[in-house]
């Protein structure tokens, strides 16, 4: 079966993730964390994407980021995990591929993305490594309670959405937020939304958006083909 080209739209969040291609960690020292955070910055301001949160773990990370740009996305992530790999290795001293595969992005209307900043502040505690969200530092969560920018992330959309966003990390805030766990693999690529809000982006792309019915078509009925 042939893969899902990336919808990528311009101005709404996606939710990016991607894991690490060995056993060893992506982040091996300390201060991977600040390098990679670095790098990604600098690409995304080369390539007009913002950052609007982020959590890195020690084996893969999650980002939320909105480019203006169809090209924008893919120009930043990537020429950020090519910097960052060929910095890892040249340390290691090693050859190959860092990041699994291409990353994974999925457009979200605001109530999945305040959905997706909850899930990844909470990451690290269903790891085990950190007790509260505040805890880990290698996310966006101080910056955003802070009210402040960090190198990284601009808290501002977030906070537009969620100005109480302590209450948001505990599950209560003004948007009703849809129960349970944010599943980033459950989209499969494709925007995350209501009927109306899939409706516009088909429109906006021209291109549909939406998985189509299981089950053999009818004879004489060709394959449509999605670029």
């Amino acid at each position: 079966m042939a893969r899902l080209a990336r919808i990528t739209v311009p101005g709404l969040p996606h939710h990016v993730t991607q894991r690490g291609n060995r056993r060893q960690a992506l982040f091996a020292e300390s201060g991977d964390y600040a390098l990679y955070r670095d790098l990604l910055a600098e690409r995304c301001r080369a390539n007009a994407v913002s950052c609007w949160a982020y959590c890195l773990m020690p084996n893969h990370v999650h980002l939320i980021l909105a480019p203006e740009t169809a090209e924008g996305l893919s120009r930043a992530v990537g020429e950020a995990h090519r910097r960052y790999t060929a910095f890892f290795n040249a340390r290691a001293r090693v050859t190959g591929h860092l990041f699994q595969g291409r990353f994974a992005s999925v457009a979200m209307d605001e109530r999945h993305c305040l959905n997706a900043v909850r899930y990844l502040a909470h990451n690290p505690i269903r790891a085990g490594l950190a007790d509260t969200p505040k805890g880990w530092p290698h996310s966006s969560v101080a910056a955003h309670l802070a009210g402040r920018d960090d190198a990284l992330a601009s808290v501002a959309p977030v906070l537009a959405m969620a100005p109480r966003f302590a209450d948001l990390l505990a599950g209560s805030s003004s948007e009703e937020l849809p129960p349970g766990e944010f599943a980033p693999s459950a989209a499969g690529g494709r925007p995350l939304g209501d009927a109306e809000f899939l409706a516009r982006i088909e429109r906006l792309l021209g291109r549909s958006v939406q998985p189509g019915r299981r089950g053999r078509k009818p004879k004489g009925v060709g394959a449509k083909t999605i670029t």
